[in-house]
């Protein structure tokens, strides 16, 4: 059954309270990294592009899926760029702290007997909430990089994606 047909509801239902704690506690992790805006979702564009290049469908699908989950879920707190220049091996840490919470999180699920496209959709919401702490225009130019990341044959799973910065809109 592709992913977009389960129902959202009765999956989120059958998360367990464990494996929502064991998420829970790699997000508090993510947060004392300390990474700036900019820095955060490029950790979280990597992750995506890991998740995508798992994904039965196509990473294209995956994508649009996930621009269709963040529309839903863009109430949260926005965030915008930060100041100064990425620090390349703060990204890498955050990105490998959530591949690593997304691989616990895909083996829990599988150890509770749940169908793998259910599974995919569990990390594919959390994928989505994350996503949605950005303004949309910053979540396109992330999809947009992960989409190019992903085509790129010379791409392995846990590398980083580079997100171009938002540019300002000029001056009226």
């Amino acid at each position: 059954m592709p992913l977009d047909d389960l129902p959202l509801h009765r999956l989120m239902t059958e998360i367990t309270a464990t494996a929502r704690a064991e998420f829970g506690a790699a997000l508090a992790a993510f947060d004392e990294i300390g990474l700036g805006a900019d820095e955060r979702l490029s950790a979280v564009a990597s992750a995506v592009a890991s998740a995508a290049a798992r994904q039965e469908a196509a990473p294209e699908r995956f994508l649009r899926l996930l621009q269709d989950l963040t529309r839903l879920g863009a109430a949260g707190v926005a965030r915008s760029g930060s100041p100064g220049t990425p620090r390349p091996e703060r990204i890498a840490e955050g990105a490998a702290l959530l591949g690593r919470a997304f691989e616990r999180l895909g083996a829990g699920l599988a150890a509770a007997a749940m169908p793998r496209a259910e599974a995919q959709l569990v990390e594919t919401v959390l994928l989505a909430r994350l996503l949605a702490e950005f303004r949309p225009h910053a979540i396109r130019l992330a999809l947009a990089a992960v989409g190019r990341t992903v085509a790129d044959p010379a791409y392995r799973s846990g590398a980083a994606v580079a997100v171009p910065a938002p540019q300002a809109a000029p001056a009226a």
